[in-house]
């Protein structure tokens, strides 16, 4: 009886789901706008957006991948930044949040340097 009450009782989470709405820290929105301006800047909005919606499945598989690239990742963030982005990636809606803050970044930079304005076709006229 005592081994089936500590099994209950080792299950009673086991497939429990974090509350929607997980709320970032301005710690985390830092971190995540690092990486936003970094892709940003290198105009790989599209590319990242398209992969971190389609590893959303998946996304604590990713999360433990990235620690596993971690020697690798330290050209982008500092080792305590990096840790702090896989610590990120374990709640449940932390790819939407990614996304939100990368389009906020490319809206940013838009405007910045002016590329808002359609670009001219060929062959018109300055």
């Amino acid at each position: 009886m005592v081994l089936l009450e500590k099994l209950k009782a080792g299950l009673k989470h086991a497939f429990a789901v974090e509350p929607p709405g997980h709320e970032y820290s301005e710690e985390d929105k830092k971190v995540v706008d690092k990486l936003a301006n970094f892709l940003v800047k290198r105009r790989l909005t599209a590319p990242a957006i398209f992969i971190i919606k389609s590893s959303a499945p998946i996304n604590m598989i990713v999360n433990q991948f990235l620690v596993f690239m971690k020697p690798f990742a330290t050209f982008v963030f500092k080792p305590e930044e990096y840790a702090r982005f896989t610590e990120i990636l374990e709640h449940r809606n932390s790819p939407d949040f990614i996304i939100e803050r990368i389009e906020e970044a490319e809206r940013e930079y838009m405007k910045t340097t002016n590329k808002e304005k359609p670009e001219k076709e060929v062959g018109q006229k300055a």
